[in-house]
């Protein structure tokens, strides 16, 4: 096992390295400049207008099935609604609640 001294010795060699493939601000703004921003505000807006509709299909589940919760804890593992498709609730799996 590496002492305190070894590892920190080990982190700021592998940080020293890795500046050295960091992109310059310059570069950034070369690769922003070929982006296709007009078809990524569309993307964005198309991704925040199906998330809205998924929301409000989530919260008028809920709100005819009050005995529902949006997340629910089954065998220690948590679930939470993820959408709502044809009147029943699609749960996931979140490891991270």
């Amino acid at each position: 096992m590496m002492s305190n001294k070894g590892v920190l010795s080990f982190l700021m060699a592998l940080f020293t390295c890795l500046s050295f493939y960091c992109q310059t601000e310059a570069e950034r703004k070369k690769i922003a400049a070929n982006y296709n921003m007009a078809a990524i505000e569309n993307l964005k807006s198309t991704l925040e207008e199906n998330n809205r509709l998924k929301e409000e299909r989530i919260s008028a589940y809920l709100k005819a099935n009050l005995d529902q919760t949006r997340r629910a804890k089954v065998n220690g593992k948590v679930y939470a609604i993820y959408d709502v498709v044809n009147g029943k609730p699609v749960y996931r799996s979140t490891d991270n609640i």
